[in-house]
């Protein structure tokens, strides 16, 4: 039996396709000269050849480098959930627990990737704009 992909790289087929203004028929065709139907047919050589043809159609995947170098300033800095937030004690008890009441990964770790990935900032140099944004994501969170 061949294995076929996962789910997060069907996601990220799709947010290719939308990136790249893709139709059906044009992202079907694509599918069809890799030898399949549908992105849930992908093995992991196909799902290769397709971002391959998705690189050169100009598709460029930012959020694993975003994530990757989160991390390693993460690691260097070596954050931990009782560090200074750029806020008030009382909005940084509020963001944590709707993260965690929320989210799915409730770990601290995740809650400052999630905050680096909607502000480009760590937790340290968060601004009131950044703390409301924040605190509406997470309350948009299902």
């Amino acid at each position: 039996m061949v294995k076929t992909i996962d789910r997060a790289k069907i996601s990220l087929i799709h947010i290719a396709k939308t990136q790249l203004n893709l139709n059906e028929e044009t992202y079907r065709s694509i599918l069809s000269g890799i030898g399949v139907l549908s992105s849930k047919e992908l093995t992991v050589d196909g799902f290769k050849k397709l971002m391959e043809a998705f690189k050169k159609l100009g598709f460029k995947s930012s959020s694993s480098r975003n994530q990757r170098s989160y991390k390693k300033q993460y690691e260097n800095k070596k954050y931990m959930s009782n560090q200074i937030w750029g806020c008030t004690k009382a909005e940084k008890e509020y963001i944590e627990s709707l993260w965690y009441e929320k989210a799915r990964s409730k770990t601290q770790w995740s809650l400052e990737a999630f905050i680096y990935r909607m502000t480009k900032k760590s937790s340290a140099f968060l601004n009131k704009q950044d703390v409301v944004m924040i605190i509406e994501a997470l309350k948009n969170l299902k």
